[in-house]
């Protein structure tokens, strides 16, 4: 089970949802589910609950739904300069960072059990399974910042 204090691993795949709610115009449609629906196309309040925990585990909004000082400042940069941060925000966090270094140092691919395996060892989740699905959100995350260098050159 996950530690009570620490926010449980995220498991939103899209981290093009992610990066939308950063954008949003209003930060008071962040208490809207309605709105979030709509917005980020997805069909139940539990999906969305995944996207706001995810940006909670990212620090761009606190448990009350409100953008911290970092989502502020975040949501105030240049598209560019937007996904340079979050970039550098993803690979620091554990897991994420070990599997894009592994990648982009030592020119290895982590297989999604290997990536379970660290999940499980580093956020103390017994479940593998549980694992198994956060792993395709650490591989999705990753794979949302390698098509971010296509459309910023």
């Amino acid at each position: 089970m996950e530690e009570k204090n620490k926010l449980p691993f995220p498991q939103a795949n899209d981290f093009v949802k992610i990066f939308l709610i950063i954008n949003m115009e209003d930060e008071d449609y962040l208490h809207d589910n309605q709105f979030l629906k709509k917005y980020l196309s997805l069909g139940t309040d539990r999906q969305i609950s995944y996207y706001v925990s995810a940006c909670e585990f990212l620090g761009i909004i606190d448990r009350k739904r409100n953008f911290t000082e970092e989502g502020r400042e975040i949501r105030k940069l240049a598209r560019d300069l937007q996904v340079l941060k979050l970039s550098r925000k993803i690979t620091s966090l554990p897991v994420f960072g070990e599997v894009f270094f592994m990648k982009y140092i030592y020119n290895t691919e982590m297989s999604t059990e290997e990536i379970a395996e660290l999940i499980s060892t580093i956020y103390k989740v017994d479940n593998i399974s549980v694992c198994n699905r956060r792993a395709s959100t650490v591989t999705s995350w990753l794979n949302w910042i390698e098509k971010q260098k296509l459309i910023l050159e």
